[in-house]
């Protein structure tokens, strides 16, 4: 048997991302703003942007959202 993966290694190209116009994103949380609500619109476009995941859109609260959070956590145990 012969082993055909000897020598130098050569990576697999790349699949090409796809382009996302900014106003396909708008259209795409305009729809998630009448199915449900402002939150929708806000999921879709932050996701969007900021490239979270699912589970991190979940875990993220407003909290944990202020610029100068670590000083103003109103639980100082956390």
């Amino acid at each position: 048997k012969v082993n055909r993966r000897r020598g130098r290694f050569v990576p697999k190209p790349r699949e090409k991302k796809n382009v996302v116009l900014t106003s396909d994103l708008h259209q795409l949380a305009e729809n998630a703003r009448i199915v449900w609500g402002e939150t929708g619109y806000v999921v879709m476009l932050t996701k969007a942007y900021t490239g979270m995941r699912l589970g991190e859109m979940f875990g993220l609260r407003r909290e944990f959202c202020h610029p100068y959070w670590p000083a103003s956590d109103p639980d100082a145990e956390r």
